[in-house]
Order: C-alpha cells, then sequence, then structure tokens
C-alpha cells in the first residue's frame, strides 16, 4: 500500500530526478559548499534506500 501525503485540499506523493552531469562543465559549487553538498545527497540517499547508478 502506498502512502501519500495530504494537505487540506491535496493528496500527493513527490518523487524526485537529480541529474548530477559533472563532464565538460564549469565548477559552480567548489570548496565546502561542495563537500557539503556532497555530504547531504549521500546522507538523503541513505535514507531513502536510493542505489546509484554506474
Amino acid at each position: 500500500m502506498q502512502t501519500y501525503k495530504s494537505g487540506s485540499h491535496t493528496r500527493y506523493d513527490i518523487k524526485y530526478h537529480i541529474v548530477w552531469i559533472t563532464k565538460y562543465q564549469p565548477l559552480v559549487l567548489e570548496g565546502s559548499v561542495a563537500e557539503r553538498t556532497r555530504e547531504l545527497i549521500r546522507q538523503i540517499c541513505m535514507q531513502n534506500e536510493v542505489a546509484s547508478s554506474p
């Protein structure tokens, strides 16, 4: 059975699809911001049992 979140007039189930393209792209996130972003994404993926693609 699937669980939906509800608001006062809504019922929803939000899915996210994140594509992280790094090849031939200029650096946008650098230093401690890049490290913290990587850490947060990995934590969220582990909590939601998300598998990474090769």
